[in-house]
């Protein structure tokens, strides 16, 4: 894959996916209670939406600014 390609999920979700493995490795009754206990999913949720979200608008900002050379 090219350098400014586009990659949905690789491009977002990758850091996302890393902390969660590397939570439930070193912290798991940890991370159970806290994102998938009772309604605390909804929480994990929001955070990916908020992430998605986030990289779209700092992606635009420095595409507009010409730091980066696709808006993606």
């Amino acid at each position: 894959m090219e350098r400014g390609q586009k990659a949905p999920i690789l491009d977002r979700y990758d850091f996302i996916v890393g902390a969660m493995l590397l939570s439930f490795i070193f912290y798991f009754n940890w991370t159970i209670e806290n994102f998938f206990n009772n309604y605390n999913w909804i929480g994990l949720i929001f955070l990916l939406v908020l992430i998605w979200g986030l990289h779209r608008i700092f992606n635009r900002i420095g595409y507009m600014m010409g730091k980066k050379n696709v808006p993606w």
